[in-house]
């Protein structure tokens, strides 16, 4: 979505939210109780989504069109 707004030049306004995760003691698997490793976790997949986005697009603008 963020890439999508700054595509179109649309604005975002952030709204406050209560934490996620409100529940101290949640267990989380793979590691991820560490809150800083969960937010490495969290930014790493973002990165990597939006890196498959960019290189979908590219492919998607060097194909012929049809008709």
């Amino acid at each position: 979505m963020l890439l999508e707004v700054v595509r179109t030049g649309a604005a975002v306004r952030e709204v406050p939210v209560e934490a996620v995760y409100p529940d101290r003691t949640r267990v989380f698997l793979d590691g991820l109780d560490c809150p800083r490793r969960r937010l490495l976790y969290y930014l790493e997949t973002v990165a990597r989504k939006r890196r498959e986005i960019e290189n979908e697009k590219k492919v998607l603008d060097h194909q012929p069109a049809s008709g």
